[in-house]
């Protein structure tokens, strides 16, 4: 028996008491369930066991799926996004991210059960997805499908993935071009962001245009990965969005801390920052009760931008993000080496920084060209 969802239930009244309820559909279709009080007392705990109660029950039928007829696709996805939420496997974010995706699905594809959904009927329902949405959207539609499919397949429900073959549309940047600040436009920052200082808003600004951090990654920053001595910033976390709330989490891309460096400016903005605080706060840009949640940096810095008119060189209001493009693309028109620039951003390997930043500077081939001239 494959079952389609598994939940967790707080018992009401008692703070540390769970169930657990697996959903499944017989073979008229009929939704039906399985409840079973857990022996843990907290939620995580809670998710592990719920895991491995499902994983028993469907060994102790052999592995055997419900009969394809009976399970619909768009109710397949939301097991398998349940089923990955429960044992951690996904972030939160991850999860709200993928839950919106499934609803899209839902409403495009229409009741359709598995057996049904054919590479013919694939490109039918991409077809309509692309006449609502952009492609960016179709896409995800699209990579999300198939990896529940993909699921689907492994265990046993499908022959093979209808989505194998089907090719999703052509993304389009909706924003085309990097929109970092040029030289003019980051030093007319800095002196629009000097008087607000220590704030801070403009202090966690000024972090990610020294450094090129993420704006969860500023927010994430405690003191003591702060080491004016060395004259580096460790990174060791992030803060991250999800269902419940803002949460700490790993940094992107890096399975381990990674040092940047501290210009002189961005220390003494540091230390001036440090100074206004209450010695017991441990967050940079946060205070004593706790760290400043990344929303609230995104919709300081908006007002900010849209106050001084703030613009990157494709002409639009800059994004906090956009302060990170403007310290990648002056670190490489400075000749910085694209490992150092990798390094710094966290990025998974350098020639990802390449393919984002090796045409971002828009003087790169006229110097590039002033050189040939000079060797030839």
């Amino acid at each position: 028996m494959l079952y389609q969802s598994a939940r967790l239930v707080k018992l009401k009244g008692q703070d540390k008491a769970w169930r657990g309820v697996l959903s499944y559909k017989d073979a008229e279709g009929v939704w039906r369930q399985r409840s079973r009080r857990l022996k843990a007392t907290n939620e995580q705990a809670a998710k592990r066991e719920l895991a491995a109660w499902r994983a028993e029950m469907e060994s102790e039928s052999g592995g055997e799926a419900a009969p394809v007829a009976s399970v619909d696709v768009s109710d397949y996805v939301d097991s398998y996004i349940d089923a990955q939420a429960a044992v951690g496997s996904i972030t939160s974010a991850t999860v709200v991210d993928y839950r919106s995706t499934a609803r899209r699905i839902r409403r495009t594809l229409g009741p359709m059960r598995l057996d049904r959904l054919s590479r013919s009927a694939a490109e039918e329902w991409e077809g309509r997805l692309s006449a609502d949405f952009a492609p960016a959207t179709v896409i995800k539609c699209h990579r999300v499908l198939k990896m529940v499919l993909d699921r689907a397949v492994l265990d046993g429900m499908l022959a093979r993935n209808p989505l194998d073959g089907v090719r999703p549309p052509r993304k389009v940047p909706a924003k085309p071009g990097i929109n970092a600040l040029d030289s003019e436009g980051r030093a007319r920052l800095v002196s629009v962001l000097e008087p607000m200082l220590p704030a801070a808003a403009p202090t966690a600004a000024m972090i990610s245009l020294f450094t090129g951090l993420r704006r969860g990654e500023v927010c994430g920053l405690r003191w003591s990965d702060v080491d004016f001595d060395a004259g580096v910033l460790w990174v060791r976390r992030s803060i991250g969005e999800g269902a419940g709330g803002t949460y700490v989490k790993e940094p992107k891309n890096a399975g381990s801390a990674r040092d940047v460096a501290i210009p002189d400016r961005l220390a003494d903005i540091l230390r001036r920052r440090r100074a206004s605080q209450d010695a017991a706060c441990e967050w940079v840009v946060g205070s004593t009760t706790g760290y400043l949640a990344p929303y609230a940096v995104t919709r300081e810095w908006g007002a900010i931008a849209r106050l001084y008119d703030i613009r990157g060189c494709e002409g639009r209001v800059c994004t906090f993000h956009d302060l990170r493009h403007s310290w990648a693309t002056a670190a490489v028109a400075a000749g910085v080496d694209i490992k150092t620039v990798s390094s710094n951003l966290g990025h998974a390997s350098a020639a990802m920084t390449l393919d984002i930043y090796a045409s971002a500077d828009p003087d790169a081939k006229r110097r590039a060209a002033d050189r040939m001239n000079d060797v030839i």
